[in-house]
C-alpha cells in the first residue's frame, strides 16, 4: 500500500467514527452496561421479528386487495441500520483516536492532518495519528488493537511509518475515577519507508499515578490546570533494512514527562490546551540499519490546540467544555529532535493543521 493510501485509509477510519468514541468511554469496564447493552440487543432481535411478521402480514394484505399492483416500498428496520450496528460496537470496544495509541504517554496528544502548499515551492503534507479499540478481559486487564501512522514529506523532516499490532494493558486502581497505574505492552508489525525498513516491534511501558505529589492528578492553578504523565519504558525493534541500510535490530529504554494544559479554562471555556512531551531514548544496542540512531537521543513535542466543537454543540457552545467532549480542533505543533518510534531524526518542525481526538 501506499503512503497516502495509508494516510487517508487512517484518516477515512477516524472521521467516520466519532460517535463510538463518547459512549464507548462512558461504558470502559462497567459490567452492568455492558449488560445493559446484552439486553438491548436481545431486544432488538426480538423486535426485528416482530416488524418482519408485520412486514409480512403487509404485504400479504397488499397482494390480496391489488393483485396485479407492485408491493410498496418499505423501509428497514431501525435495528437493521448499519449506523445503529456500529454504535452497539462502539459500545463494546473502547476506541479511541490520538496522536499515537500505541503510546500511552501520547493519547493528550491529537491525531493531526495538515497541507501546506508555499508559494516557492512544491505542496507537501503530513499526518500524525493513530487509532485503537481494547475490550476488558476481566479483573484489571485489557485487550484490544491499535494502528498508528506518521508521515511528512517535507524534505527536512521526511518520515514514512506505519505500525499496527496488539495491546494488553494491566491497570491498577479505579479505572472508573482515572485513578490508576498503566502497564501497557504492545507487539506489531513495524513498516520505516526511510531506516528500518519491515519488522517487528514489541514494548512495555509503565504510566504511575501518585497524586499526592500531583502525578495523574489535575492541578488547578487559577489560570490553567495543569496534569502531569510520566512514564518508563523499554523497546525493541527489528527491521529488514531501507534505503540501502543493513538488517538490523534496535533495543532500548526511555523516560518520559508529558504535561497538559488547559489555559484560561473558565475564561475559554476549557476550549484551549497545551499537550507536552519530552522523551530521552537509551538505545542500548544497536545494529544495521539502527546505528544511524545515536546512543542517547532526545524528543520534544508541544501542540497548542483550540477545540471547536463537540457532538453535543448547543450544551457546549456557552459552557466549559469537558475534556471527553474535545473532539475537533486547530493545532499548531513543534517537533524536535529524534524519536525512533515514529521513525524521525534530528526534527525541527512547526505544523499548523486539524487535529481529532477521541
Amino acid at each position: 500500500m501506499k503512503p497516502f493510501q495509508c494516510g487517508w485509509l487512517l484518516l477515512l477510519c477516524i472521521l467516520h467514527f466519532p460517535a463510538w468514541a463518547q459512549l464507548a468511554e462512558d461504558s470502559r469496564f462497567d459490567p452492568e452496561m455492558s449488560s445493559l447493552i446484552n439486553e438491548e440487543e436481545r431486544l432488538l432481535e426480538d423486535l426485528k421479528k416482530v416488524q418482519e411478521k408485520i412486514e409480512e402480514y403487509r404485504a400479504a394484505k397488499w397482494k390480496q386487495l391489488h393483485p396485479d399492483a407492485k408491493p410498496p416500498h418499505t423501509l428497514t428496520p431501525v435495528s437493521d441500520s448499519l449506523a445503529r450496528k456500529v454504535v452497539q460496537w462502539g459500545q463494546k470496544w473502547n476506541l479511541k483516536v490520538a496522536e499515537n495509541l500505541k503510546d500511552k504517554n501520547k493519547v493528550n496528544l491529537p491525531a493531526t492532518f495538515n497541507y501546506s502548499m508555499p508559494a516557492g515551492g512544491e505542496d507537501t503534507w503530513a499526518v500524525d495519528g493513530g487509532i485503537s479499540v481494547n475490550r476488558d478481559l476481566g479483573s484489571d486487564f485489557m485487550y484490544g488493537a491499535w494502528a498508528d501512522y506518521h508521515y511528512n514529506e517535507a524534505a527536512a523532516n521526511l518520515k514514512d511509518t506505519f505500525q499496527a499490532g496488539l495491546s494488553l494493558d494491566w491497570i491498577i486502581g479505579n479505572e472508573s475515577a482515572e485513578e490508576t497505574h498503566y502497564f501497557r505492552s504492545t507487539f506489531g508489525f513495524k513498516r520505516d519507508n526511510k531506516i528500518g525498513g519491515e519488522g517487528i516491534g514489541a514494548d512495555l511501558n509503565y504510566i504511575p499515578y501518585f497524586p499526592e505529589i500531583w502525578i495523574g492528578r489535575e492541578l488547578d492553578l487559577k489560570l490553567m490546570k495543569v496534569m502531569l504523565a510520566p512514564i518508563v519504558g523499554a523497546q525493541m525493534a527489528t527491521g529488514n533494512g531501507a534505503q540501502g541500510f543493513a538488517d538490523g535490530e534496535r533495543y532500548s529504554v526511555r523516560v518520559g514527562l508529558g504535561i497538559s494544559a488547559s489555559i484560561l479554562p473558565d475564561m475559554l471555556g476549557n476550549r484551549l490546551t497545551v499537550d507536552s512531551q519530552i522523551v530521552y531514548w537509551n538505545n542500548v544496542s544497536r545494529s544495521g540499519a539502527f546505528d544511524i540512531y545515536d546512543r542517547e537521543q532526545w524528543s520534544w513535542t508541544t501542540g497548542l490546540t483550540y477545540w471547536l466543537f463537540t457532538p453535543d454543540i448547543k450544551r457546549a457552545r456557552n459552557t466549559i467544555l469537558d475534556q471527553r467532549d474535545q473532539h475537533f480542533g486547530i493545532t499548531a505543533k513543534y517537533t524536535r529532535g529524534d524519536n525512533p518510534d515514529e521513525g524521525f531524526i534530528g526534527s525541527d518542525l512547526m505544523t499548523l493543521g486539524f487535529a481529532v481526538r477521541f
